[in-house]
């Protein structure tokens, strides 16, 4: 188990380090991920999508209805 210390630093560094988000949506492309994925009510995701490759089908899954699709 981590210290109390170690916790701390992490969290910090967590919160005032940049999300390489772009990053990582190509290397999951690059991987060869052909869909992606939204659990989240917010509609950013597919907004970052489209900033990175618009061609990137985006599936968002905000009620249990969603699921059933």
């Amino acid at each position: 188990m981590a210290e109390p210390e170690e916790i701390r630093t992490a969290l910090v560094k967590q919160i005032v380090s940049p999300v390489l988000w772009e990053d990582c949506l190509r290397a999951a492309a690059g991987a060869g991920a052909t869909e992606f994925w939204s659990s989240a009510r917010a509609r950013s995701w597919p907004a970052w999508r489209g900033r990175t490759d618009r061609s990137w089908p985006v599936r968002s899954f905000a009620e249990w209805a969603d699921f059933a699709a």
